[in-house]
Formats: structure tokens, C-alpha cells, sequence
């Protein structure tokens, strides 16, 4: 993500976590085509943040969407 700028961020708080629990943290690029970015001007992407419980996953404490923008894309 170096020749990437964050633009715009949205975040979701479902629920709060506490001192002791584990998390997970997971984000998702939208738009790829075989694993390869599919717009290069910018990248969207996706996030999730829930419990993890028993080695999988649980309830969603926070969800979001990011949009990055090339440094080196048109003005």
C-alpha cells in the first residue's frame, strides 16, 4: 500500500470487546481480477473485526470500508 493514499474511511461499531478477548482482523480488497487489482487509480476495500471463539469466528464488533488512492494517478 506504499503508493497508496487513504481518501475516505467508514466504520461500523457493532459491539464492544473486552480486555481478555481475542480478536480477528480481516480485510478484503474489492475489485480484484485473479488476485490482481482490477482499477489501479484506486483500491477499495473492506474490513471486519469480530470475536474469535473456539478457533473460529464470532459476533462482528466493527465493519468497514476504506478507498485508497494512487499517488501517481491523475489529478
Amino acid at each position: 500500500m506504499e503508493n497508496y493514499g487513504l481518501t475516505s474511511m467508514t466504520l461500523e461499531y457493532c459491539r464492544e470487546c473486552r480486555k481478555d478477548n481475542v480478536v480477528q482482523s480481516r480485510t478484503f480488497v474489492i475489485g480484484t481480477d485473479n488476485g490482481e487489482i482490477a482499477n489501479r487509480d484506486h483500491v477499495d476495500c473492506e474490513h471486519l473485526l469480530q470475536l474469535e471463539i473456539g478457533g473460529g469466528s464470532g459476533d462482528r464488533i466493527m465493519k468497514g470500508r476504506s478507498r485508497w488512492r494512487s499517488k501517481y494517478a491523475e489529478k
